[in-house]
């Protein structure tokens, strides 16, 4: 399976904007920008800084946890010791991440 998305270390900074009060976490892989993630801001004004922080750290391990997902259900090995549901929860993860058919 190749690589769509962008690679590199999944890192979080926090960026406190003065200007509306807003603050954004933002989530870089390697030198590219991703996304922010956003509090006291339009449509997250009930997320909490911990919340927030959170969030943007799911997102930055996001690649990571496919990584971990798509390893483990290549070794027949360690799948056998897993439940049926365990294996079909990591396989749909593994498609809804990559956008393609389980």
């Amino acid at each position: 399976m190749s690589t769509k998305h962008t690679t590199g270390e999944g890192v979080v900074v926090q960026n406190p904007d003065s200007c509306n009060e807003s603050n954004a976490a933002s989530i870089y892989w390697g030198d590219t920008y991703v996304a922010d993630v956003y509090r006291n801001y339009v449509g997250s004004e009930l997320v909490g800084k911990e919340e927030q922080l959170a969030n943007a750290r799911l997102i930055a391990a996001a690649p990571d946890l496919l990584a971990v997902c798509i390893d483990l259900m290549q070794h027949a090995s360690l799948t056998e010791h897993m439940s049926a549901a365990s294996v079909e929860r990591a396989r749909a993860a593994i498609s809804k991440a990559t956008g393609e058919q389980a």
